[in-house]
Protein backbone atom coordinates (compact mmCIF):
# COMPACT_ATOMS: atom_id res chain seq x y z
CA UNK A 1 0.00 0.00 0.00
CA UNK A 2 1.76 3.41 -1.22
CA UNK A 3 0.91 6.33 1.50
CA UNK A 4 -0.80 9.21 -0.10
CA UNK A 5 -0.24 11.75 3.52
CA UNK A 6 -0.54 11.68 6.80
CA UNK A 7 -2.29 12.93 10.03
CA UNK A 8 -0.61 14.35 12.83
CA UNK A 9 -1.46 14.46 16.23
CA UNK A 10 0.88 16.96 18.16
CA UNK A 11 -0.68 17.20 21.27
CA UNK A 12 0.74 18.84 24.55
CA UNK A 13 1.29 15.58 26.25
CA UNK A 14 1.26 12.86 24.27
CA UNK A 15 1.52 12.69 20.36
CA UNK A 16 0.88 10.35 17.24
CA UNK A 17 0.38 9.83 13.24
CA UNK A 18 -1.85 8.19 11.04
CA UNK A 19 -0.63 7.15 7.58
CA UNK A 20 -3.43 7.56 4.73
CA UNK A 21 -2.96 5.07 2.01
CA UNK A 22 -4.08 5.17 -1.76
CA UNK A 23 -6.42 2.52 -1.19
CA UNK A 24 -8.35 4.48 1.44
CA UNK A 25 -7.47 2.75 4.63
CA UNK A 26 -5.83 4.44 7.42
CA UNK A 27 -3.84 2.86 10.23
CA UNK A 28 -1.57 4.74 12.92
CA UNK A 29 2.35 4.28 12.64
CA UNK A 30 4.22 2.24 15.62
CA UNK A 31 6.39 5.03 17.41
CA UNK A 32 8.24 2.61 19.73
CA UNK A 33 10.31 -0.41 19.82
CA UNK A 34 7.44 -2.43 21.74
CA UNK A 35 5.15 -1.02 19.16
CA UNK A 36 3.76 2.05 20.67
CA UNK A 37 1.62 4.22 18.70
CA UNK A 38 1.87 7.45 20.92
CA UNK A 39 4.92 9.28 22.76
CA UNK A 40 5.30 11.48 24.85
CA UNK A 41 5.93 15.19 23.41
CA UNK A 42 9.21 15.83 24.94
CA UNK A 43 12.29 16.81 23.03
CA UNK A 44 15.95 16.85 24.50
CA UNK A 45 18.69 19.26 22.71
CA UNK A 46 22.05 17.61 23.23
CA UNK A 47 24.81 19.61 23.64
CA UNK A 48 26.10 18.52 20.02
CA UNK A 49 22.99 19.11 18.25
CA UNK A 50 21.49 16.45 18.08
CA UNK A 51 17.32 15.95 19.24
CA UNK A 52 15.87 13.29 21.17
CA UNK A 53 11.73 12.64 21.04
CA UNK A 54 9.74 10.96 23.79
CA UNK A 55 11.38 8.27 26.33
CA UNK A 56 14.23 8.14 24.16
CA UNK A 57 14.56 12.07 25.14
CA UNK A 58 14.40 11.50 28.83
CA UNK A 59 17.10 8.82 29.09
CA UNK A 60 19.28 10.54 27.29
CA UNK A 61 18.79 13.57 29.50
CA UNK A 62 19.86 11.10 32.26
CA UNK A 63 22.87 9.74 30.44
CA UNK A 64 23.86 13.01 29.80
CA UNK A 65 23.40 14.33 33.50
CA UNK A 66 21.43 16.81 34.72
CA UNK A 67 22.68 20.41 32.99
CA UNK A 68 23.95 18.91 29.88
CA UNK A 69 21.52 19.71 27.05
CA UNK A 70 17.44 21.07 27.27
CA UNK A 71 14.48 18.70 27.86
CA UNK A 72 11.42 20.14 27.20
CA UNK A 73 7.81 19.30 27.36
CA UNK A 74 4.67 21.12 26.67
CA UNK A 75 6.06 23.09 23.92
CA UNK A 76 2.53 23.31 21.87
CA UNK A 77 1.55 25.21 24.72
CA UNK A 78 4.33 28.18 23.53
CA UNK A 79 3.00 28.85 20.10
CA UNK A 80 0.89 31.82 20.88
CA UNK A 81 3.79 33.52 23.10
CA UNK A 82 4.49 36.45 21.15
CA UNK A 83 7.65 37.19 22.89
CA UNK A 84 9.09 34.19 22.22
CA UNK A 85 11.76 35.34 18.94
CA UNK A 86 14.30 32.69 19.26
CA UNK A 87 16.46 30.74 22.11
CA UNK A 88 19.73 29.83 21.92
CA UNK A 89 20.64 25.57 22.14
CA UNK A 90 22.97 23.82 23.66
CA UNK A 91 24.78 23.88 20.63
CA UNK A 92 25.18 26.97 20.32
CA UNK A 93 22.61 27.35 17.74
CA UNK A 94 19.59 29.87 17.51
CA UNK A 95 16.65 28.08 17.45
CA UNK A 96 12.52 29.74 16.50
CA UNK A 97 9.47 27.82 17.53
CA UNK A 98 9.16 26.48 14.40
CA UNK A 99 12.20 24.97 14.96
CA UNK A 100 11.54 23.59 18.36
CA UNK A 101 8.28 21.89 17.05
CA UNK A 102 9.81 20.36 13.82
CA UNK A 103 12.03 18.37 16.40
CA UNK A 104 8.93 16.49 17.22
CA UNK A 105 7.30 16.22 13.68
CA UNK A 106 10.05 15.40 12.02
CA UNK A 107 10.39 12.50 14.41
CA UNK A 108 6.96 11.35 13.59
CA UNK A 109 7.63 11.74 9.68
CA UNK A 110 10.60 9.77 10.21
CA UNK A 111 9.05 6.81 11.79
CA UNK A 112 5.68 6.98 9.58
CA UNK A 113 7.87 6.87 6.15
CA UNK A 114 9.95 4.02 7.62
CA UNK A 115 6.09 2.09 8.21
CA UNK A 116 5.04 3.49 4.68
CA UNK A 117 8.03 2.87 3.09
CA UNK A 118 8.43 6.07 1.18
CA UNK A 119 8.98 9.68 1.58
CA UNK A 120 5.50 11.17 2.22
CA UNK A 121 5.40 14.93 1.83
CA UNK A 122 1.54 16.08 2.48
CA UNK A 123 0.65 16.05 6.65
CA UNK A 124 -2.45 17.32 8.14
CA UNK A 125 -1.57 18.35 11.45
CA UNK A 126 -4.13 18.83 14.18
CA UNK A 127 -5.08 22.26 15.95
CA UNK A 128 -6.63 22.91 19.53
CA UNK A 129 -9.71 25.24 18.51
CA UNK A 130 -8.52 27.33 21.10
CA UNK A 131 -4.71 27.71 21.82
CA UNK A 132 -3.35 27.90 25.26
CA UNK A 133 -2.40 31.35 25.90
CA UNK A 134 -4.42 32.92 23.11
CA UNK A 135 -7.29 34.45 24.99
CA UNK A 136 -7.39 37.88 25.95
CA UNK A 137 -7.23 41.29 23.88
CA UNK A 138 -4.89 39.97 21.06
CA UNK A 139 -6.79 36.34 20.83
CA UNK A 140 -6.80 36.84 16.90
CA UNK A 141 -3.24 37.74 16.59
CA UNK A 142 -1.87 34.92 18.52
CA UNK A 143 -4.42 32.76 16.83
CA UNK A 144 -2.45 33.40 13.68
CA UNK A 145 0.96 33.21 15.13
CA UNK A 146 0.49 29.75 16.01
CA UNK A 147 -1.07 28.77 12.96
CA UNK A 148 1.82 29.98 11.22
CA UNK A 149 4.29 28.48 13.23
CA UNK A 150 2.32 25.20 13.31
CA UNK A 151 2.22 25.46 9.37
CA UNK A 152 6.05 26.31 9.53
CA UNK A 153 7.06 23.31 11.99
CA UNK A 154 5.81 20.73 9.33
CA UNK A 155 7.57 22.73 6.09
CA UNK A 156 10.33 22.52 8.14
CA UNK A 157 9.98 18.74 9.03
CA UNK A 158 9.72 17.59 5.44
CA UNK A 159 6.13 18.48 4.12
CA UNK A 160 5.40 19.69 0.83
CA UNK A 161 1.90 20.66 1.60
CA UNK A 162 0.71 21.00 5.24
CA UNK A 163 -3.01 21.66 6.66
CA UNK A 164 -4.70 22.05 10.19
CA UNK A 165 -7.73 20.53 11.01
CA UNK A 166 -8.90 21.39 14.65
CA UNK A 167 -8.43 18.21 16.43
CA UNK A 168 -12.07 17.91 18.05
CA UNK A 169 -13.35 17.87 14.34
CA UNK A 170 -10.65 15.05 13.23
CA UNK A 171 -12.04 13.12 16.15
CA UNK A 172 -15.68 12.86 13.99
CA UNK A 173 -13.91 12.38 10.68
CA UNK A 174 -13.08 8.60 11.65
CA UNK A 175 -16.13 8.05 13.39
CA UNK A 176 -18.42 5.57 11.75
CA UNK A 177 -21.59 6.82 12.69
CA UNK A 178 -22.69 8.96 9.01
CA UNK A 179 -26.09 10.54 10.67
CA UNK A 180 -27.56 12.75 13.16
CA UNK A 181 -26.36 15.66 15.22
CA UNK A 182 -22.60 14.81 16.32
CA UNK A 183 -20.86 16.73 18.95
CA UNK A 184 -17.35 15.59 19.70
CA UNK A 185 -15.28 16.43 23.53
CA UNK A 186 -12.06 15.95 22.75
CA UNK A 187 -10.55 17.00 26.26
CA UNK A 188 -6.85 17.29 25.87
CA UNK A 189 -3.38 17.38 27.77
CA UNK A 190 -3.74 21.15 27.64
CA UNK A 191 -7.01 22.25 26.00
CA UNK A 192 -10.49 21.10 25.29
CA UNK A 193 -12.48 21.94 22.16
CA UNK A 194 -16.14 20.75 21.17
CA UNK A 195 -17.21 21.19 17.52
CA UNK A 196 -20.76 20.15 16.63
CA UNK A 197 -21.30 18.30 13.15
CA UNK A 198 -24.64 17.56 11.29
CA UNK A 199 -23.72 14.53 9.58
CA UNK A 200 -25.97 12.48 6.61
CA UNK A 201 -24.71 9.70 4.79
CA UNK A 202 -23.51 12.11 1.88
CA UNK A 203 -21.24 14.71 3.84
CA UNK A 204 -20.77 16.46 7.20
CA UNK A 205 -21.39 20.31 8.13
CA UNK A 206 -19.46 21.66 10.68
CA UNK A 207 -22.29 23.87 12.67
CA UNK A 208 -19.86 25.44 15.36
CA UNK A 209 -16.89 24.70 17.12
CA UNK A 210 -15.63 26.15 20.68
CA UNK A 211 -12.94 25.38 23.37
CA UNK A 212 -10.76 26.62 26.00
CA UNK A 213 -7.08 26.02 27.18
CA UNK A 214 -8.32 23.98 30.38
CA UNK A 215 -6.29 20.11 30.32
CA UNK A 216 -4.60 17.23 32.15
CA UNK A 217 -1.41 19.17 32.95
CA UNK A 218 -2.63 22.01 34.46
CA UNK A 219 -4.85 19.33 36.36
CA UNK A 220 -1.49 18.21 37.63
CA UNK A 221 -0.45 21.06 38.79
CA UNK A 222 -3.48 21.11 41.09
CA UNK A 223 -3.24 17.72 42.45
CA UNK A 224 0.72 18.97 42.99
CA UNK A 225 0.09 22.30 44.72
CA UNK A 226 -3.10 20.00 47.32
CA UNK A 227 -1.36 16.77 48.43
CA UNK A 228 2.13 17.43 47.67
CA UNK A 229 3.51 20.80 47.67
CA UNK A 230 3.45 20.97 51.63
CA UNK A 231 5.23 17.40 52.21
CA UNK A 232 8.07 18.69 50.01
CA UNK A 233 8.41 21.87 52.29
CA UNK A 234 7.53 23.92 49.20
CA UNK A 235 4.33 26.00 50.80
CA UNK A 236 6.34 27.19 54.31
CA UNK A 237 8.71 30.27 54.82
CA UNK A 238 12.48 29.16 55.93
CA UNK A 239 14.77 30.49 57.98
CA UNK A 240 17.62 31.87 55.39
CA UNK A 241 20.79 34.24 56.50
CA UNK A 242 18.64 34.76 60.24
CA UNK A 243 15.31 35.88 57.81
CA UNK A 244 12.12 33.66 57.05
CA UNK A 245 11.87 33.94 53.64
CA UNK A 246 9.39 31.68 51.57
CA UNK A 247 10.76 29.41 48.64
CA UNK A 248 11.49 31.51 45.21
CA UNK A 249 9.32 31.23 42.61
CA UNK A 250 12.01 29.65 40.15
CA UNK A 251 12.26 26.50 42.48
CA UNK A 252 8.06 26.29 43.21
CA UNK A 253 7.84 26.23 38.91
CA UNK A 254 8.25 22.28 39.94
CA UNK A 255 3.89 22.28 39.98
CA UNK A 256 4.29 21.71 36.37
CA UNK A 257 5.56 18.78 34.21
CA UNK A 258 6.76 21.74 31.51
CA UNK A 259 8.06 23.85 34.67
CA UNK A 260 10.61 20.76 36.13
CA UNK A 261 12.15 19.97 33.52
CA UNK A 262 12.82 23.44 32.09
CA UNK A 263 14.58 23.63 35.79
CA UNK A 264 16.41 20.47 34.86
CA UNK A 265 17.88 22.43 32.32
CA UNK A 266 18.22 26.06 33.70
CA UNK A 267 21.57 26.88 35.05
CA UNK A 268 20.39 29.63 37.48
CA UNK A 269 17.41 27.45 38.76
CA UNK A 270 19.82 24.41 39.38
CA UNK A 271 22.49 27.16 41.50
CA UNK A 272 18.95 28.23 43.20
CA UNK A 273 18.62 24.51 44.06
CA UNK A 274 22.05 23.88 45.41
CA UNK A 275 21.82 27.35 47.57
CA UNK A 276 18.39 25.94 48.76
CA UNK A 277 19.21 22.28 49.70
CA UNK A 278 19.46 22.46 53.05
CA UNK A 279 16.09 23.19 53.25
CA UNK A 280 14.58 21.19 50.35
CA UNK A 281 16.81 18.04 50.62
CA UNK A 282 14.32 15.68 48.86
CA UNK A 283 13.49 18.49 46.17
CA UNK A 284 17.01 19.23 45.21
CA UNK A 285 17.49 15.58 45.08
CA UNK A 286 14.45 14.94 42.51
CA UNK A 287 15.52 17.71 40.40
CA UNK A 288 19.38 17.52 40.70
CA UNK A 289 19.74 13.94 40.98
CA UNK A 290 17.52 13.84 37.36
CA UNK A 291 14.45 12.17 38.73
CA UNK A 292 12.03 15.42 37.64
CA UNK A 293 10.58 13.41 35.23
CA UNK A 294 10.10 10.35 36.77
CA UNK A 295 8.97 12.13 39.59
CA UNK A 296 5.88 13.81 37.97
CA UNK A 297 4.98 10.93 36.18
CA UNK A 298 3.93 9.78 39.73
CA UNK A 299 1.91 12.96 39.77
CA UNK A 300 0.00 12.28 36.80
CA UNK A 301 -0.26 8.55 37.99
CA UNK A 302 -2.09 9.25 41.06
CA UNK A 303 -4.40 11.29 38.90
CA UNK A 304 -5.34 8.62 36.45
CA UNK A 305 -5.67 6.67 39.35
CA UNK A 306 -8.39 8.74 40.52
CA UNK A 307 -10.56 8.64 37.83
CA UNK A 308 -10.67 4.40 38.56
CA UNK A 309 -10.83 4.84 42.55
CA UNK A 310 -12.11 7.09 45.32
CA UNK A 311 -8.07 7.51 46.51
CA UNK A 312 -5.04 7.35 45.53
CA UNK A 313 -1.57 8.18 46.59
CA UNK A 314 1.44 10.02 45.03
CA UNK A 315 4.44 7.35 45.44
CA UNK A 316 8.25 8.11 45.20
CA UNK A 317 10.82 6.24 46.21
CA UNK A 318 15.11 7.05 45.53
CA UNK A 319 17.45 6.94 47.70
CA UNK A 320 17.11 10.01 50.22
CA UNK A 321 13.83 10.56 48.53
CA UNK A 322 10.22 9.21 50.09
CA UNK A 323 7.48 10.94 49.40
CA UNK A 324 3.68 9.54 49.76
CA UNK A 325 0.82 11.69 49.32
CA UNK A 326 -2.89 10.86 49.64
CA UNK A 327 -4.89 12.31 47.13
CA UNK A 328 -9.33 12.06 47.60
CA UNK A 329 -11.31 11.95 44.14
CA UNK A 330 -13.55 14.37 46.03
CA UNK A 331 -11.11 17.21 46.86
CA UNK A 332 -9.88 17.16 42.94
CA UNK A 333 -13.34 17.34 42.09
CA UNK A 334 -13.24 20.23 44.19
CA UNK A 335 -10.65 21.61 42.74
CA UNK A 336 -11.27 21.01 39.41
CA UNK A 337 -14.86 22.33 39.73
CA UNK A 338 -13.59 26.18 38.47
CA UNK A 339 -12.46 24.33 35.35
CA UNK A 340 -15.48 21.69 34.57
CA UNK A 341 -17.45 25.25 34.76
CA UNK A 342 -15.30 26.61 32.16
CA UNK A 343 -15.76 23.43 29.78
CA UNK A 344 -19.26 23.35 30.19
CA UNK A 345 -19.97 26.95 29.41
CA UNK A 346 -17.51 26.17 25.90
CA UNK A 347 -20.07 23.43 25.44
CA UNK A 348 -23.03 26.15 25.77
CA UNK A 349 -21.01 28.32 23.31
CA UNK A 350 -20.98 25.49 21.20
CA UNK A 351 -24.58 24.99 20.98
CA UNK A 352 -25.61 27.98 21.10
CA UNK A 353 -23.51 28.87 17.75
CA UNK A 354 -25.13 26.11 16.24
CA UNK A 355 -28.38 27.17 17.54
CA UNK A 356 -29.25 23.59 19.12
CA UNK A 357 -30.27 22.38 22.31
CA UNK A 358 -28.57 19.20 23.88
CA UNK A 359 -31.70 17.13 23.20
CA UNK A 360 -31.27 17.37 19.70
CA UNK A 361 -27.67 15.41 19.83
CA UNK A 362 -27.72 12.14 18.74
CA UNK A 363 -24.67 11.52 19.76
CA UNK A 364 -22.08 12.47 21.65
CA UNK A 365 -17.99 11.50 21.14
CA UNK A 366 -15.49 12.06 24.06
CA UNK A 367 -12.00 11.75 23.46
CA UNK A 368 -8.39 12.62 25.22
CA UNK A 369 -7.04 11.69 27.87
CA UNK A 370 -9.03 13.84 30.52
CA UNK A 371 -12.35 12.79 29.39
CA UNK A 372 -12.44 9.96 31.65
CA UNK A 373 -12.18 12.36 34.84
CA UNK A 374 -15.54 10.78 36.85
CA UNK A 375 -16.90 14.72 37.40
CA UNK A 376 -16.43 15.95 33.63
CA UNK A 377 -18.22 12.13 32.69
CA UNK A 378 -21.04 12.60 34.91
CA UNK A 379 -21.61 16.51 33.71
CA UNK A 380 -22.18 15.07 29.99
CA UNK A 381 -23.89 12.57 30.97
CA UNK A 382 -26.45 14.32 32.98
CA UNK A 383 -26.53 16.60 30.04
CA UNK A 384 -26.98 14.85 27.53
CA UNK A 385 -28.44 11.44 28.36
CA UNK A 386 -26.21 8.29 29.15
CA UNK A 387 -27.26 6.35 26.18
CA UNK A 388 -26.05 9.31 23.77
CA UNK A 389 -22.53 9.10 25.18
CA UNK A 390 -19.52 7.31 23.71
CA UNK A 391 -16.28 6.74 24.67
CA UNK A 392 -13.91 6.40 21.62
CA UNK A 393 -10.18 5.69 21.99
CA UNK A 394 -7.83 8.32 23.93
CA UNK A 395 -4.82 8.30 21.73
CA UNK A 396 -5.86 6.97 18.21
CA UNK A 397 -9.36 9.02 17.84
CA UNK A 398 -7.53 12.15 16.52
CA UNK A 399 -4.65 10.98 15.05
CA UNK A 400 -7.00 8.50 12.54
CA UNK A 401 -9.78 10.98 12.11
CA UNK A 402 -6.84 13.55 10.42
CA UNK A 403 -5.57 11.10 8.20
CA UNK A 404 -8.83 9.97 7.27
CA UNK A 405 -9.44 14.14 6.42
CA UNK A 406 -6.10 13.58 4.79
CA UNK A 407 -7.18 10.83 2.80
CA UNK A 408 -10.13 12.94 1.58
CA UNK A 409 -7.94 16.52 0.81
CA UNK A 410 -5.74 14.39 -1.34
CA UNK A 411 -6.53 10.77 -2.32
CA UNK A 412 -7.54 9.91 -6.11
Amino acid sequence: MSAIAYGIDFGTTNSSISIAHADGTVELAPLGSRGETSIPSILYLDPTGNRSVGDLAVRTHLVNGVGHGRLMSSVKAWLTDESFTTTEGPDGRSLSMSDLVAGILMFLKQQADRESGVRCERAVIGRPVVFAGAEGARFEARTALAKERLVQAGRDAGFREVALLDEATAALHGDPIDTGLLLALDFGGGTFDVPIVEATPMKRTVLATHGVAVGGEYFDSLLFDDAVAAQLQLTREHLRDGKRLPVPASIRRMRSLSGTLAMMSDDSALVALERWRGSLPEVSSILLGGHGYAFYRSVEGAKIDLSRADQAEVMFSRPDIKVSAAAHRGRFEELLGPSLALVSEAIDRALDVASVAAADVSHVLRTGGSSRIPAFVRMVEQRFGSHTVHERDVFATVALGLGAHARNLWGS
